[in-house]
């Protein structure tokens, strides 16, 4: 890290940080959490580090080891829970805080994609006049994190707030393996540790020697997965603020964290994006590729030798393995799935039944809707219509970013990360298989990762206009002076 030396370590604060709001939220009453989340919206408020407040928050909200679960109401993150109005989590008035901070000093920056999202959420507010919605809470509760669209291009303004940001997440990647473990030893959530519930997905007393099928510890999987993009990313433009030997192992562990949660549709969406960045953005790919690989080799060698471990890993690859029932066309993986036998057909009844506009966010959704379905529950609330403008919305992405690449001349620094935010869209759009990624409702996280993926995007367009622009000025000036 060259060019960034950050005076404090950031690191540590963030740990320190995360720890308190564990004791204060499991240790003590609940009207000593809600002033300490006021205290840290004010600070948020007035600070100059947007980029450490948006990595906390985006950490708690991935509720790594269940920690901050919002199915644990008691121990979530929130300025009041259990409400007559539900619980005001702490990620929801962050976002109200941090547009009011934005929209005050006028850093709007306009979003590239805006003609997308402008179609998009008028044919929404239409179809809310025509059918209602079905709970005022969850609506306002699951469509703010929209906003994350405006925050995000102001709160990383520039390439050092991008860095500073991904630096913190990368350190959480170390943590997320942490409760993943103590999963797969104990067969308990890592909140109980402190005194929380436990997930009611996998019961498994005992830990996996007490099971026959992996194990999923899926909570705080959002974390290895942004990190996931953030190395290929600075592996990608060379840069100087990360070493490569680093980086290189935050992608391994990355994959290597998601893929212990034996969790198809994300393991997939990683193996891609790896392999995308070996054979695209790299010179020599079959160098990286053995590099890459010798360190994952050495990562499940040693996992390996733990006896609870090594039954994970291969607890895990045989979920994997049923992957190849798919290829066979058995849509239920052996009988392992259930998504586009059993679940697909209630999102798809409703369908048939409105077909042309679908059903919004109103009654009917919450009757036919199944989010384990991604694009299913996407066709049933959105209807072909609707459909068909979430997908111009990526394929105009995925267009613009083609565009980018093919005008920018080879040898620039830069040259394939256009490419590499091509592959990231993608791997939202598979993972959206078999959980509903996006839709006019949305997840913190879900909405956070899209936001990232467009201000990314976003800079691209603006780098290769601006380096344009640069040129013709110069060939201007070069024209004048010789005439």
């Amino acid at each position: 890290m060259k060019k960034f030396k950050l005076t404090k370590n950031e690191t540590l604060q963030l740990y320190a940080l995360f720890v308190i709001s564990v004791l204060i939220i499991y240790k003590t009453p609940q009207i000593i959490g809600t002033v300490f989340q006021i205290i840290l919206l004010i600070a948020f408020w007035r600070s100059k580090r947007d980029y450490f407040w948006l990595a906390f928050v985006f950490i708690i909200s991935s509720e790594p080891g269940f920690l901050f679960s919002n199915s644990d109401a008691v121990h979530s993150f929130s300025l009041l829970s259990n409400s007559p109005f539900g619980n005001l989590y702490f990620n929801l008035v962050l976002i109200i805080v941090a547009f009011l901070k934005y929209f005050q000093k006028k850093r709007k920056v306009p979003i590239f994609l805006k003609t997308n999202f402008v179609l998009i959420f008028s044919y929404f507010i239409i179809q809310i006049i025509a059918f209602g919605f079905y709970k005022t809470t969850a609506t306002i509760r699951m469509t703010l994190p929209w906003l994350l669209l405006f925050i995000l291009p102001n709160a990383l303004k520039d390439e050092k707030q991008l860095f500073s940001f991904f630096r913190l997440i990368f350190s959480f990647v170390f943590f997320v393996l942490i409760t993943q473990i103590y999963k797969i030893v104990t067969g308990l959530e890592f909140s109980t540790f402190f005194g929380g519930m436990a997930s009611e997905v996998v019961d498994a007393p005992g830990g996996i020697e007490e099971v026959e099928a992996a194990l999923r510890p899926v909570y705080g999987i959002f974390i290895p997965f942004i990190a996931l993009w953030g190395s290929i990313y600075y592996l990608t433009i060379k840069n100087e603020y990360f070493n490569k030997k680093y980086l290189n192992s935050i992608l391994v562990l990355s994959v290597f964290s998601i893929y212990i949660t034996a969790t198809r549709s994300w393991l997939i969406a990683s193996l891609f994006l790896a392999g995308f960045y070996i054979l695209v953005s790299v010179q020599n790919p079959l160098k990286t590729f053995i590099q890459i690989a010798t360190s994952a080799i050495f990562i499940i060698s040693l996992m390996m030798t733990l006896p609870v471990l090594k039954k994970q890993v291969e607890l895990s690859l045989e979920r994997y393995e049923t992957l190849e029932y798919f290829l066979k066309g058995d849509i239920t993986a052996g009988g392992t799935v259930q998504r586009f036998d059993v679940r697909a057909k209630r999102p798809m009844e409703g369908f048939r039944e409105n077909p042309i506009i679908g059903w919004g966010i109103g009654d009917e959704y919450q009757q036919y809707g199944d989010g384990h379905v991604g694009y299913h529950n996407l066709l049933m609330s959105s209807g072909l219509i609707g459909f068909t403008l979430w997908m111009l919305l990526w394929g105009n992405f995925i267009k613009k970013m083609l565009e980018k690449y093919q005008r920018l001349k080879k040898g620039k620094t830069n040259k394939n990360v256009p490419l590499v935010l091509i592959s990231f869209s993608l791997s939202i759009l598979i993972i959206h298989t078999s959980v509903q990624w996006f839709g006019y409702l949305i997840g913190f996280n879900n909405a956070f990762a899209i936001a990232l993926l467009f201000m990314m995007g976003q800079r691209v367009f603006y780098y290769v206009s601006t380096i344009e622009s640069i040129e013709r000025n110069y060939k201007t000036n070069v024209i004048t002076e010789t005439s």
